[in-house]
């Protein structure tokens, strides 16, 4: 049996510490490049969807195609690669539904999809020029703790629904870094159901948890983190269509079809990651 030296040991080490570094160093880089690229995207397409829609020159129909050409744009950019599989429906007037990973899942979902508007949390209208173009490409904010404002936001995704407009949501209302995702809300799914709209979900999952999963609480630095390497794998499923008979019972399938297909995906996550974040549980 061959032994390996001491000295020999200490070199490799000192080898790998130093490439670890001059990895690390490169990857901040790239980053940090994209992260400045992406902030002049955005004021740039902003600036022009603001000034385009003062000047009355164009109309919401404008704005779809504005957002989802940023979005394809920023998914190149940030070196996302999105495996997709189930049939895609661009069906207007229906609810489509999420489970929800990282913020950039709206960025993802919005290359793909032509309409819609999404629910989002109220912060988000104060984030500068994320919040305007947020506005102008049609998103409806709710204030998560706040009963009145989820019911209003209730009557608003049903309004929407039944003008045939899209409306895209995210259940969980907020990210989850569990292997399964969080509850649930069925509020969406009540206004689907009045409005006699169909529901399309999907199944999002990022295959390096360790980097891609939003676990620090700081948003530049969880950036930096989940950008700093060259590709950022993202399966995404698309279910076949469902209709309402009973909110609760639909809810429960949606969030169990979900969990299934994430189950599937994780499968192809690094062991050793899987282990260290998770107890290697499948």
């Amino acid at each position: 049996m061959q032994i390996t030296s001491y000295k020999s040991f200490r070199g490799d080490s000192i080898d790998s510490i130093k490439m670890n570094l001059i990895t690390s160093f490169f990857g901040l880089i790239i980053a940090s490049l994209r992260l400045l690229l992406l902030v002049l995207m955005i004021v740039l397409f902003v600036s022009i969807g603001f000034v385009l829609f003062k000047m009355g020159l164009v109309e919401k129909e404008f704005g779809y195609k504005l957002r989802k050409v940023f979005c394809q744009f920023a998914v190149l950019l940030l070196g996302i690669k999105i495996i997709k599989s189930g049939q895609i429906s661009q069906y207007q007037g229906a609810l489509y539904v999420s489970n929800h990973r990282s913020l950039i899942d709206a960025v993802i979902l919005f290359s793909i999809l032509d309409h819609g508007y999404v629910i989002s949390k109220s912060e988000v209208k104060n984030y500068p020029f994320i919040g305007t173009g947020a506005e102008l490409s049609g998103v409806v904010f709710v204030e998560r703790n706040n009963l009145n404002s989820r019911n209003l936001t209730k009557m608003k995704i049903k309004e929407l629904l039944i003008n045939k407009e899209t409306v895209i949501i995210f259940p969980e209302g907020t990210v989850s870094i569990d292997q399964k995702p969080l509850p649930f809300r069925k509020g969406s799914l009540d206004a689907a159901f009045e409005a006699n709209a169909p529901v399309y979900y999907s199944a999002l999952e990022y295959m390096n948890p360790f980097t891609d999963f939003w676990f620090h609480p700081h948003l530049l630095k969880q950036f930096l983190i989940s950008f700093s390497k060259l590709q950022t794998r993202v399966r995404i499923h698309f279910f076949d269509p469902l209709i309402i008979v009973n909110s609760l019972e639909a809810i429960q399938k949606i969030e169990s079809d979900i969990s299934l297909k994430l189950n599937e995906f994780q499968k192809s996550w690094d062991s050793k990651e899987r282990e260290e974040l998770f107890g290697g549980k499948v």
